[in-house]
This record gives C-alpha cells, structure tokens and sequence, in this order.
C-alpha cells in the first residue's frame, strides 16, 4: 500500500503532511489509518513541542474522498420495509405513512441490514453518525448487532428537548454506554444520571452531541482522548 502521511521530526516539531496529492489528499480509509497511526506515535514523542500538518501538492486536504460513498436513497428505521418522505430541506423533511401527503416513496432499511446486505462486515469498526431528526430510536432498534459489536453511535440531542429523549433511550433501554463531553470538566464523561445533561445543554437553540457503545475498543479510544486533554491541562 503507498504511504499516506510522512512524518520528519526537527527541534521538537513534527512536520506532519498528507501523501495523496493524485486526489488531492482526500481521505481515504487508509489516510484515516495512517492518521491514526502518527497521531498514537507523536503522542508517546518525548520532547515534541508542536506539530505542523500541511498536505502534498496544491491542496491541503479536498475532505471525504466521495468515491468511497454509495448513495442509497434509503429512509432508516426499526424493521425494513417502505416509507413516503416529504418536505423539501433538511429541518423539514419527515416520513410520512400515508401516501396522500405525496412526497417519494423509498425503502427503509435498518442498520443491520448494511450486515445482512453485505455492505459492511460485521467485524469491524464503526463511527455511525445518526443525522436522522425524530428517528433516532427507531434506528438504534434496527441496529441491535452492529451496535453491540465494535461500534460508536453518535447523534444529537436537541437543547430544547427537555426530556433528552434520544439518550434516556440510550442510558435505559439499551446495553450502550451513554458518554457526553462535559465542558467543566473538559471530559468525555460517561452518564449514569441525565441531570448532567440539564446542566450542559445550555441553549435550546442547538443540537448536543451524545455518544453511545458497548465496545472496550471504542471505550480506550476515549480513555485515550481524555488523557491527553489532561495532559495539555498539566
């Protein structure tokens, strides 16, 4: 496989840079690898005071590299089957079950159904970002295998939502771990108790992240965030 990030190392400067410039840098899965890679080996650098990271060629980075993505034009829910979708932008759009509301008629599939079809395989490592307003839970329903494997479920509870609806599912019917970065703690703290989301979620006019998953892979990866940020701190 051709190297996707170099590394060079001078008076305590990393200089980090990205090896893709045919495609202008946009991440692959390998890039995300190698990313990951360096960030572990920099972290462990004794001496290292900065890191600069700058891309091969004419372009810093070109983001996602979309060729990696499938469009499915699919809705996603608790069980397969089909579902009518209207509205014309995002805030709007909404499934509907009966056909007089018009709109367009799609499939819905469900997250262990990207297993089932083969899409994914089941053994590996997921960051699933649920940008499904008003259908979370009944997406986190049709995932109960990928969920429970190495997995990390990430969607946003809205500031104006109260009752934190999408992770009291998650604390209380689910197997998942519900974690939630705390600003006074600078932490990503794992929640027991939902009174802490009364004090985080401070505007009602936002979106707060959540993260939920059984897994000890992902659940390192986070211990590992927050030491560094103690780190820093010191």
């Amino acid at each position: 496989m051709e190297e996707r990030v170099s590394v060079s190392i001078s008076d305590a400067v990393a200089d980090v840079r990205l090896v893709r410039a045919d495609k202008m840098n946009a991440l692959d899965a390998a890039m995300f690898d190698a990313l990951v890679a360096t960030s572990s080996r920099l972290a462990s650098e004794k001496g290292l005071r900065a890191v600069v990271l700058s891309g091969e060629g004419r372009a810093f980075c070109a983001g996602l590299d979309m060729g990696r993505f499938e469009a499915m034009k699919c809705a996603i829910g608790a069980a397969r089957g089909t579902a009518r979708l209207s509205g014309n932008k995002h805030e709007a759009l909404s499934i509907a079950g009966d056909g007089g509301d018009g709109g367009e008629e799609v499939p819905v599939i469900t997250l262990d159904t990207l297993i089932d079809d083969g899409r994914i395989a089941a053994g590996g490592k997921y960051l699933i970002k649920l940008d499904v307003e008003g259908v979370e839970i009944e997406a986190i329903k049709g995932g109960p295998r990928l969920l429970q494997g190495d997995s990390v479920l990430l969607c946003e509870e809205h500031g104006s939502d109260r009752h934190h609806t999408v992770s009291r599912y998650i604390l209380e019917e689910t197997p998942l771990s519900l974690i939630v970065y705390d600003p006074r703690s600078n932490r990503l703290e794992t929640v027991t108790e939902l009174s802490i989301l009364d004090r985080i979620k401070v505007s009602s006019r936002i979106g707060y992240n959540v993260f939920g998953t059984a897994s000890a892979f992902w659940q390192a990866r986070i211990d590992a965030l927050n030491a560094n940020a103690a780190r820093r701190l010191q």
